[in-house]
């Protein structure tokens, strides 16, 4: 899934009448880690059933102000939390984006990177250091040269194979006050 995709699946998923009725049916309060610097889901057993019907590593309220939910069935980027590396969550936030996380059951973390209705997913093996302040190393097999840093939030968008996210797909953007689609 391309920087964008999952923001388009995501508008139509919680329009669907199936969605909403399930989500209303098996979604339960989310459980949060305490003390990290920004909101970290832990998966519930309910997600299963999201997963197996939704492909979705969680329940997303359809009301809610998400631009994407937590897909699991896409290509992802990989990567893991670095000391060394520029600290991602203040680039993120100069950028204007959202960010949350989900706690996989083997201790993985999916950061949700959501910004100018673009949205994108980095699969985190180790978190603990960009938990404690650091970056992300992202990590590939693809034989392309990334670049030395990701310093800003296009070099994000980049290197996840989407466009430019001011040439976005649906979703709604966070805090734009104008309420688009």
């Amino acid at each position: 899934m391309s920087t964008g995709d999952g923001a388009t699946a995501w508008a139509c998923l919680r329009r669907a009448r199936d969605y909403r009725a399930a989500w209303s049916r098996h979604a339960a309060r989310s459980a949060y880690e305490e003390g990290t610097p920004f909101p970290v889901r832990i998966r519930s057993a309910a997600d299963r059933i999201a997963e197996g019907d939704w492909s979705l590593f969680s329940w997303e309220d359809p009301d809610g102000d998400a631009v994407s939910a937590f897909f699991c069935d896409v290509p992802m980027l990989e990567g893991e939390g670095s000391a060394v590396a520029q600290p991602l969550l203040a680039m993120l936030d100069a950028g204007g984006a959202q960010v949350e996380g989900l706690r996989l059951g083997d201790g993985a973390l999916v950061l949700k990177v959501e910004a100018d209705g673009k949205a994108v997913q980095v699969r985190i093996a180790d978190p603990a250091p960009l938990l404690a302040g650091g970056g992300v190393r992202l990590v590939h097999d693809w034989g392309l040269a990334l670049p030395v840093a990701i310093a800003r939030l296009g070099d994000l968008w980049s290197v996840s194979g989407g466009p430019d996210p001011r040439q976005g797909f649906g979703g709604r953007a966070h805090g734009n006050g104008k309420g688009r689609n």
